[in-house]
């Protein structure tokens, strides 16, 4: 891999490369991981503050919201609420498209034989922070049906549980081979789409990054590139997500077994859940940038694949070696 080419890989090639790009570039990973973590955390706490402010400012009202129905009193609070819980989301959502775009512009630095800058990285995801905003919007925009589904089926739950005096009778209905058979198909299918859609959308992020897109358009050049090789990569996202799986929850199962053979060694179960709880969240941390070096280079190899990305590298490649060669000889015969 030390060779300056860029080559397309096949699945198991694509796998070992993202494991490859990691340890080359694992300090500034680790870096962006917890610089932008603590980052978020601090937003998050202030965010909470002023919702627990906002919510000791009207407990008055909240009091006397009990039985009483709506009132006009309580219309601020709702609103409030409402906002912060919308502005939240989004920050959270934006905030992980962008340390995901930090992790990637490193990877694109590896990946072109680049030494990896973690002070570049992060400027270049600064400076993309209004295209990255418009993928979020985009994104959520998309996401109406499905919360649409989410609410529909809240409230037919609702409706015909509570709402029907069914209550009683509910457990009955909830485990009839018909209700277990519908709600099993619903699951199947449901994953089904959201894998579909998922899957097409992979490559929003780094399209809007790299290739400048906003709103819509991210989302249509990511399926542009995924079509033709649909079931390849959701097949290597499958089994990279349960490789990554098995490593962040390897030691949980592990003591979770250790419990159930020794049951009487009270001091060694807790001992070993603070244990596993340390390292599943070292774990965790070590492993959250895998999905970001994923997606990049299964963006990279799509492009090598359908925009001739190899042979554009390998004309710049050799461009710049001419220009330097340019440059040795000029220095050469000055000297001479």
């Amino acid at each position: 891999m030390n060779e300056k080419r860029v080559l397309y890989l096949n699945a198991a090639e694509l796998l070992d490369r993202v494991f490859e790009l990691y340890k080359e570039s694992f300090w500034q990973q680790l870096g962006i991981t917890l610089s932008v973590n603590v980052i978020a955390s601090a937003v998050f706490m202030a965010v909470l503050f002023t919702a627990s402010f906002l919510a000791a400012l009207y407990i008055p009202s909240i009091t006397s919201f009990s039985g009483n129905g709506f009132s006009a009193e309580m219309a601020p609070l709702f609103l409030a609420l409402i906002l912060l819980a919308a502005f939240l989301l989004f920050f959270i959502a934006l905030w992980t498209v962008f340390y995901q775009s930090a992790g990637m512009i490193v990877i694109r630095q590896v990946f072109y034989h680049q030494k990896p800058d973690l002070g570049l990285a992060l400027k270049g995801a600064f400076r993309s922070l209004p295209r990255l905003a418009t993928l979020v919007a985009a994104g959520f925009i998309i996401s109406i049906p499905f919360f649409g589904l989410i609410g529909a089926s809240v409230y037919a739950w609702a409706r015909f549980f509570i709402s029907g005096g069914w209550l009683e009778t509910a457990e009955t209905i909830l485990l009839s081979p018909t209700y277990l058979f519908v709600f099993s198909a619903f699951l199947i299918f449901a994953a089904l789409v959201s894998l579909i859609v998922y899957n097409y959308f992979t490559l929003a992020i780094p399209v809007t990054l790299f290739n400048r897109k906003y709103f819509f358009s991210a989302f249509v050049n990511s399926t542009r590139l995924i079509k033709g090789r649909f079931w390849k990569i959701a097949g290597i996202r499958v089994v990279f997500a349960g490789v990554i799986y098995y490593i962040t929850n390897g030691l949980t199962l592990l003591f979770y077994l250790l419990a159930w053979m020794f049951p009487s060694a009270v001091y060694l179960a807790a001992s070993a859940s603070i244990l596993q709880i340390t390292l599943s969240m070292a774990l965790s941390t070590l492993t959250a940038p895998l999905g970001s070096i994923l997606t990049a280079l299964l963006y990279f190899n799509q492009k090598v694949e359908k925009e001739g990305l190899d042979i554009d590298y390998g004309l710049a490649l050799a461009e710049q070696q001419l220009i330097e060669q340019t440059l040795v000889e000029q220095a050469l015969a000055e000297r001479g």
